[in-house]
Order: structure tokens, then C-alpha cells, then sequence
């Protein structure tokens, strides 16, 4: 169970960093990226560089994601995104965490779309979105408290066994597959975001001079 679990967390890691990839590739100006996005790579990047002496986080290159970090500017190009913090986390992808981190990317109501897959209605042997999407997410947090409790106090770890691996596989590959779809469709709409025209100040019209008067035309003389 415990490395079941690491291998579908493993996989959330993975799938949010190809994500972030896809991202510069659809949106290459900085600028047109989504505000949230921004703020969550920036705080990603610096809580990793803020925590750098813990073994935890030993694994990420700082200077690499300083020079990331250093490219993601009003007025970049070819921006970086560091994929990596993007994708960490501290506690295991129960359903509420797993939305918070794919939040993120600005990919809201994360159930409510698996739920909507065929492969987890297929699964559920469900033709109802809503009830698709309360049984995965269910099902998700009962596999993550499972794996809990064999992780840190073993209860649990004989009363699993060959049938219902088999099926805790099942579910995890079927929640990949549709976590997959939800991505693609995401990224797949994902548009630079619209950049508020600039509207020039219009120049104080000073009002026209009045037109010189035009001279007097002397009187004729008058005839002797």
C-alpha cells in the first residue's frame, strides 16, 4: 500500500510539471500568463528556497531556480518555470490536497471534472457525474488513510490482501488515466490571458483662438 501510494503521488509530481512545460510552450510572453499562476509559482519557489538545509529538499539545485525565478518578469520572453516546486508537497494527495495542488495551475473544480470522465464512470459502473466524482473522491481518502495507517503503526498490513491490492491498483490506475484527461483538456484551453489596453490621457483641448478681425476697409472718398 505505502508504495502504491508513492507511486500515485509520484505520478501527481510528474504529470504537474509536464503541465508547467505545456504552459510555455502555449504561453511563451510572461506577461500573458494567469495572475494566480504567477503568485503561486513565486511563492512555490520561494518557500523551497527558504527551507534549502533540509534534507527534505535536497534534490532541487537553488542556483537553477534562482536564474528560473530571475526569468519570470514583466516583459519576459521565454520564461521558466520552476516545475519542481510547483509540484511539492508536505502532506499525502488526499482528495482536498490533491485539488489544492493542481489548483495552482488555475485548474479549479478538480473533482467535479475526473468525475465527469467516462474512465471513472466506467469504473464506478456510474452514468452520474456528481455521484462519479463523491465516490472517487471517497475512495481516494479511504486508499491515503489505508495507507496511513500501515505506514506509521503496520494495522492493517495483514488484512490486505492479493484481491484487494488488485483493486486498490485498479482505482489508482483509473484516477491516473482520468487525472491525465483532466490535464490535457486544461492545458488544452489554456489562452494567454488578455492584456487590458493601455488608454492614452486625452491631451485638455485649449480652445481655438477667435480669428483676427479682418480690417476696416476705409470709405471711399467722397467726390469733389
Amino acid at each position: 500500500m505505502v508504495l502504491l501510494a508513492a507511486m500515485y503521488e509520484c505520478f501527481a509530481r510528474d504529470l504537474i510539471q509536464v503541465m508547467c512545460k505545456d504552459i510555455e510552450i502555449r504561453i511563451p510572453n510572461f506577461d500573458d500568463l494567469d495572475e494566480k499562476i504567477k503568485s503561486e509559482h513565486a511563492q512555490a519557489t520561494g518557500r523551497i528556497l527558504s527551507r534549502h538545509h533540509h534534507k527534505r529538499y535536497s534534490e532541487f539545485d537553488y542556483l537553477d531556480l534562482s536564474k528560473k525565478l530571475g526569468t519570470c518578469t514583466p516583459g519576459s520572453k521565454g520564461y521558466s518555470l520552476n516545475a519542481g516546486p510547483l509540484a511539492s508537497h508536505e502532506r499525502n494527495l488526499s482528495s482536498e490536497e490533491l485539488a489544492k495542488l493542481f489548483g495552482r495551475l488555475e485548474l479549479g473544480d478538480l473533482w467535479g471534472k475526473i468525475g465527469s470522465t467516462s474512465t471513472i464512470q466506467n469504473h464506478f459502473q456510474l452514468m452520474d457525474s456528481a455521484k462519479a466524482r463523491e465516490d472517487s473522491r471517497a475512495k481516494l481518502d479511504e486508499f491515503i488513510l489505508l495507507r496511513n495507517q500501515v505506514a506509521h503503526n503496520g494495522s492493517g498490513e495483514n488484512s490486505i490482501g492479493p484481491e484487494a491490492i488488485g483493486q486498490w491498483m485498479a482505482f489508482v490506475l483509473v484516477l491516473a488515466e482520468s487525472l491525465s484527461t483532466v490535464a490535457e483538456a486544461h492545458c488544452g484551453a489554456m489562452r494567454p490571458c488578455p492584456t487590458p489596453p493601455v488608454t492614452a490621457a486625452t491631451p485638455a483641448v485649449s480652445p481655438a483662438p477667435a480669428a483676427p478681425s479682418a480690417p476696416a476697409t476705409p470709405a471711399p472718398p467722397a467726390s469733389p
